[in-house]
């Protein structure tokens, strides 16, 4: 049985995942994207052949912004962002969102366009506004972050409990929530 993971491992690693951004509304929004995404191209899989660039379009869409997501939520369960704060994280994710808004727009209008001859196209449209709407959300919420001088993604304590010590964070900033709370990350 030694290839069996053991409690003490299985715990070891797990220190590292904090769960809690998950409870929050970007955490709610980060897996709205991944399901809406990931069923969209589920069932686009399924139209009929003579549509296929705008089926590929939405592919292309739907799917790289399911793994672009996948690696920010990543990012925000491991606390990398807190790990590289030399990087501009908000403005990234703002632009990352506003960039992949205005592709799932261009995927609407896509299907919409051609879905008068197709109810498949219809369903792509729908999961293209869904998209939309869903990263036009996040890019709001970040462009508002922004504005408010938010220049971090994350107020938390991390696998060693000290509220963002070694970064002089000690003292909680206005506007943000209770660190010790699920929801310790910035309010938007």
């Amino acid at each position: 049985m030694a290839g069996l993971i053991d409690s003490a491992q299985l715990q070891a690693v797990l220190q590292y995942f904090d769960m809690s951004y998950l409870r929050t509304i970007p955490g709610y929004l980060k897996m709205c994207q991944l399901g809406n995404a990931l069923i969209g191209f589920v069932f686009s899989e399924f139209g009929d052949p003579k549509y296929s660039g705008t089926t590929s379009w939405f592919n292309f869409v739907a799917m790289t912004g399911f793994w672009v997501t996948i690696l920010l939520l990543l990012f925000y369960l491991l606390h990398i962002f807190d790990k590289i704060p030399v990087v501009p994280w908000v403005q990234v994710e703002l632009t990352y969102a506003a960039l992949w808004a205005g592709l799932y727009l261009i995927a609407t209008l896509a299907a919409a366009l051609n879905a008068t001859d197709d109810l498949h196209m219809l369903a792509l449209a729908v999961f293209a506004v869904a998209g939309m709407g869903l990263y036009g959300t996040d890019a709001f919420l970040k462009f508002k972050a922004y504005k408010a001088g938010v220049t971090e993604t994350g107020y938390s304590a991390g696998p060693g409990g000290n509220v963002g010590g070694e970064m002089g964070l000690d003292q909680q900033p206005e506007g943000m929530a209770d660190p010790t709370s699920p929801d310790h990350f910035p309010a938007y």
